[in-house]
């Protein structure tokens, strides 16, 4: 038998800078999941700050899922509650380059520590190439820039093998800077 299974974030996140060297921001989160007939939603919050070290180094830690739960419309009204995930990490940005690699650790309460390597590459100012390794597993994506009055837009796109193996997962986004 087949059935549909579709998930959906939408994000509002708000940051700021303290001095030249540190930021702070934070993510509210409504989350959607449908499965065959059956709808989930449920609210979420992520947390981090990043402190530059000089030009090419920053660090960073988050905070995701603070307080996620997501309640089905079933009979029995299940919530399912998601775990947090705290992840620590550094991003290297070479002199003179339009390239960055980065590199983080990841955990949870039930999950061994989890590690993600990632390269960016900007070979023009608007359009970005993305590889990394999720635990082992290997992804790729892009981004597209454009501005429009004073405002910017970037579409991103993410290809990952579905943990199931049974068939790809593809990731989109939209970011608006004001």
């Amino acid at each position: 038998e087949k059935f549909s299974d579709s998930e959906n974030a939408f994000l509002v996140a708000i940051g700021k800078g303290i001095g030249t060297r540190i930021a702070i921001g934070g993510t509210l989160k409504w989350i959607h999941h449908k499965l065959a007939e059956n709808k989930a939603d449920g609210m979420g919050l992520d947390v981090g700050a990043i402190v530059k070290i000089d030009e090419q180094l920053q660090l960073a830690a988050t905070v995701h899922d603070i307080g996620t739960n997501i309640k089905w419309n079933t009979e029995s009204r299940i919530e399912e509650e998601v775990l947090s995930v705290r992840k620590l990490g550094v991003a290297f940005a070479p002199r003179d380059m339009p390239l960055k690699v980065l590199f983080d650790l990841a955990s949870n309460a039930k999950q061994d520590l989890r590690y993600h390597l990632g390269v960016e590459y900007w070979p023009l100012s608007t359009i970005a190439a993305r590889a990394g390794l999720d635990h082992r597993t290997v992804t790729l994506g892009a981004s597209g820039a454009f501005t429009i009055a004073s405002s910017t837009l970037e579409l991103d796109y993410a290809f990952a093998p579905d943990v199931l193996k049974q068939q790809a997962t593809h990731r989109m986004s939209l970011l608006v800077k004001f």
